[in-house]
């Protein structure tokens, strides 16, 4: 189906694509620039295609750029094209979270400051904005705030999981951990810097699922690909490295959902 913005002249079309049996809703955008992306955006496959192309030049611009990023999302198993299609992470005053089999409540308070603030005790987290924020819908700050301390409080518990399991099995080296807070892969690891990332959502898992991914980027050190000597290197440290796999396909679209 194809749209027209009056305001910007800009051309939009929305499809459908199925990835190794997951489907995407592909949004494409025709209008001024030059360059032709794709990407995956709060469970959306964008494309931009520049105005100046003619009709035939569109279409295969279009089919290149599609075909290029589906190359990359076909190398990428079920569990981790889904975590793909999460929707934007979002956390609201009163919200209730576990983190480590503890909970906690998610609180907002208002003070004459102009800094904005985050204070966490055994139970509460509290957010403190500046008054003139009082009576706005904050949600978006909130849910910023919220990543933020969350990553910094519990990054070092991660760090010492890392560092467990990697001297018990692998021994082998990476840079850093990051937390990154995209709706992307639930961990990756980048042979350019060397460092491993983890899903922030995936804070909210069990533990042993929080070691499974673990486990899983360390692998990738070795076994850039998913074939059977990167799944048997798996095994060395998760034995019942399929039970995992499964519990994130059932629950893993559920993570960064809390009770309001």
């Amino acid at each position: 189906m194809l749209f027209k913005n009056k305001k910007n002249k800009a051309q939009f079309s929305e499809e459908k694509l199925s990835v190794n049996g997951v489907e995407f809703d592909v949004f494409v955008k025709v209008s001024k620039g030059n360059s032709v992306s794709a990407k995956i955006n709060n469970g959306v496959m964008f494309i931009h295609i520049p105005r100046r192309l003619n009709k035939k030049e569109k279409l295969l611009a279009k089919q290149r750029i599609q075909a290029k990023l589906v190359k990359k999302l076909e190398k990428l198993d079920k569990t981790e094209l889904e975590v793909l299609k999460l929707k934007k992470f979002l956390i609201k005053e009163n919200s209730k979270f576990s983190i480590l089999n503890s909970v906690y409540t998610v609180k907002v308070s208002y003070t004459q400051t102009k800094q904005i603030r985050t204070k966490l005790n055994s139970s509460i987290l509290e957010i403190i904005l500046p008054m003139h924020l009082q009576n706005k819908n904050n949600d978006e700050i909130i849910s910023k705030k919220f990543k933020k301390a969350i990553s910094k409080e519990f990054i070092p518990h991660l760090k010492a999981i890392i560092q467990e399991i990697n001297s018990q099995y692998y021994n082998l080296h990476f840079n850093h951990l990051r937390i990154h807070n995209s709706n992307g892969l639930w961990g990756s690891y980048s042979r350019s810097t060397k460092n491993i990332h983890l899903n922030f959502k995936l804070l909210f898992a069990p533990e042993e699922i929080i070691r499974y991914v673990i486990i899983h980027e360390l692998s990738h050190i070795t076994f850039p690909n998913h074939n059977k000597e990167f799944w048997d290197n798996v095994s060395i440290a998760c034995p019942d490295y399929l039970e995992k796999r499964k519990w994130l396909r059932k629950n893993g679209n559920k993570l960064g959902y809390f009770n309001q």
